[in-house]
């Protein structure tokens, strides 16, 4: 299995509300809206992409090969947490998306650059949306911290 990561940081204002809106924002994301798999105080854990069942044990998730198209990122096996580190002037937010490949699936080039560009884009539409929704006076600066595959 091939396993990549992209990660993504931000700061905002100390809001109770910024994980419901960040739960609203990638719930009703078009196309490829996530599933939320877990929600904590501070952390949201969600799912998109293609994925089934393992033999034997159909709890345990893992990607499904033939649901899989490169081009297209939505349909790429992804597990994402979004946790908010609280602190008295702000919180400091981070966005891990991971993505599971199965052999024979690897993202090279083209592809895993296509992936940055979805990702990146899917950031920035988010903090757009949490600026609007939350009334803040400033956009939040994002910030892509280097990941890489395994």
């Amino acid at each position: 299995m091939f396993s990549y990561q992209w990660i993504h940081r931000f700061a905002m204002p100390p809001l109770e509300a910024v994980l419901d809106a960040v739960e609203a924002y990638f719930t009703t994301l078009s196309p490829g809206r996530y599933t939320l798999e877990r929600r904590e105080r501070f952390c949201l854990e969600f799912r998109r992409g293609a994925w089934r069942g393992k033999f034997f044990d159909h709890a345990v998730l893992v990607p499904k090969f033939l649901g899989i198209d490169r081009r297209d990122v939505t349909t790429w096996p992804t597990q994402m947490a979004v946790t908010a580190r609280p602190a008295p002037e702000a919180f400091a937010m981070s966005v891990q998306r991971d993505v599971q490949m199965p052999n024979g699936l690897p993202l090279r080039g083209r592809h895993h650059d296509d992936g940055t560009t979805a990702f990146d884009g899917e950031m920035a539409g988010l903090v757009d949306y949490l600026a609007e929704f939350l009334k803040l006076a400033d956009r939040p600066d994002v910030t892509y911290v280097e990941a890489g595959s395994a």
